[in-house]
């Protein structure tokens, strides 16, 4: 998607010209090509894509060290335009509110968006557990869920110690559920299933 002051017809069918007039504080610059800062491209990603691709992206721009106010401050003025896409972003970052932690994955967002989407509670995200950071924790039911990328796993001395480190949680008394991306997309019933079911059984005490 290209933005000029004017729309023009595209010279080839997968670009997308868009006619805008961009003020200074939404744009910047990449090896001397003009492009749109963080905030400003997020929210005009809302405007042509689904929520799924906007809820990962916004993550990752949070992650490379988009300003939260910076964001906030050009989406309330944005808004007001009657902009394609401002409630779905509003919706997007009101859920972040209810939040605990950030997930540092596209692999790990769609995960909790099933989680959201299934009304289980919300788990705690990148929690440090002992010398282990996990992907998504329950402090009070000593649950972890592991978004179990394959590609994190190549090579010998990477799964022994991905496995050490499951081990370790083990004996500290947490149970480890594994979710990989073949069962996030094609099983995700069953993941939602496994993890309704270890938050019941340890359920804590009343």
């Amino acid at each position: 998607h290209l933005t000029r002051p004017r729309a023009t017809k595209s010279p080839r069918p997968d670009i997308v010209i868009h006619g805008a007039a961009l003020p200074p504080r939404d744009v910047s610059s990449i090896k001397g090509l003009a492009v749109t800062t963080m905030p400003r491209t997020v929210i005009d990603m809302a405007a042509v894509c689904d929520e799924e691709t906007v809820d990962v992206a916004l993550d990752a721009a949070i992650r490379k060290g988009m300003s939260s106010s910076q964001f906030l401050r050009r989406l309330d003025v944005i808004a007001r335009r009657g902009r394609n896409g401002v409630a779905m972003i509003k919706k997007l970052v009101a859920e972040r509110v209810t939040e605990q932690g950030l997930t540092e994955s596209m692999f790990e967002r769609l995960l909790l968006r099933a989680l959201r989407k299934a009304k289980l509670p919300l788990p705690v995200c990148q929690m440090v557990v002992g010398d282990a950071r996990v992907d998504f924790a329950y402090p009070d039911r000593h649950i972890v869920t592991e978004a179990d990328g394959y590609r994190w796993h190549d090579g010998r001395a990477a799964f022994e110690r991905d496995r050490l480190r499951i081990s370790e949680l083990a004996a500290r008394g947490w149970r480890v559920l594994l979710v990989t991306w073949l069962q996030l997309k094609y099983r995700v019933e069953d993941v939602i299933d496994r993890v309704r079911r270890a938050l019941d059984v340890m359920a804590p005490a009343r």
